[in-house]
């Protein structure tokens, strides 16, 4: 074997070897696949769905009202709200929207009245308010605006 050959044959190996011993990805390495569980009451009611992965809740969560309508959907990550939340009036109207991240509030919450107007916008920076609250009549005129 000439030098050249040895040198390429020397690299591939190394090559080979680096590959194949580098750990998996954490991540995939543990993940489940996700199990979709559904809870009801002593009377076989549907009252919630949930995703869960990992023993954790980590997907869509939708909970009802004992009539079948969504009461509320979030999204969690790692059982931390994370995303969108909203909650609905029984008639199916967005009651309240809440932004989400890692489990805490960031982003703005908006309440509706019953027929979709919004009733207040409040603005939240790591859980906090941030700025003042706005408060509107139903029919959409600006009530108030707290700083």
């Amino acid at each position: 074997m000439n030098r050249n050959t040895a040198a390429q044959f020397f690299i591939a190996c190394l090559l080979v070897f680096t590959t194949n011993c580098t750990p998996p990805d954490q991540n995939t390495k543990n993940a489940q696949k996700p199990i979709i569980r559904e809870v009801r009451n002593d009377n076989g009611v549907l009252e919630s769905r949930l995703t869960i992965v990992n023993n954790k809740q980590h997907g869509k969560v939708t909970r009802y009202y004992s009539n079948g309508k969504i009461k509320s959907e979030s999204d969690y990550l790692n059982n931390k709200l994370s995303g969108i939340e909203k909650k609905f009036y029984q008639n199916g109207k967005v009651y309240r929207t809440r932004e989400y991240n890692d489990g805490v509030l960031n982003g703005y919450e908006y309440r509706y009245y019953r027929n979709g107007q919004i009733k207040t916008k409040l603005e939240y920076k790591d859980g906090n308010p941030a700025t003042g609250l706005e408060e509107f009549t139903a029919n959409g005129r600006k009530l108030s605006d707290y700083p």
